[in-house]
């Protein structure tokens, strides 16, 4: 019997919050890291654009693949920390790509999270980095809701 390689995480909330407020928590590196559990973040926004997210243990970098405000964002990484490898931006070998889909909805705004990818590691690799990002996107999800209703409302 073949085993189901799992290769996608999905996460779907809906914020009471405008769209326009959700989109700034997900893209503006201050807003960013109160709910990425980072100590800071620099993104450079364009489509190619690099990314860096910092963390006690290390740093781990990302090239921005999709920005369609407000709406649309996403980037490439290694997940689940699993290197801190310097990575350029035309990155050669696996990477996941962290897919944020945002839309207004009567309670405000639906965020669609899906980290896909996760197929292209060895079976080592995967079964770490799908657990560990799905736990952490579980707890990031989390902060981003505290955040948003921390914040300033917009």
């Amino acid at each position: 019997m073949a085993t189901m390689i799992r290769d996608t995480i999905e996460r779907e909330v809906v914020y009471p919050q405008s769209i326009e407020r959700v989109w700034a928590a997900l893209t503006e590196p201050e807003q960013m890291k109160r709910w990425f559990c980072s100590v800071g973040i620099e993104i450079d926004l364009p489509p190619g654009g690099a990314a860096r997210f910092h963390f006690n243990e290390g740093s781990f970098r990302a090239i921005v693949e999709t920005v369609e405000p407000p709406r649309h964002f996403a980037f490439r990484w290694v997940p689940g920390g699993l290197e801190d490898q310097e990575l350029p931006v035309d990155a050669q070998g696996p990477l996941t790509l962290v897919d944020f889909q945002l839309e207004s909805v009567a309670d405000g705004t639906r965020l669609r999270l899906v980290e896909s990818g996760f197929a292209a590691f060895d079976e080592a690799r995967r079964s770490a980095a799908f657990g560990d990002n799905s736990r952490g996107w579980d707890e990031c999800l989390a902060n981003l809701e505290t955040a948003l209703r921390d914040g300033n409302g917009r």
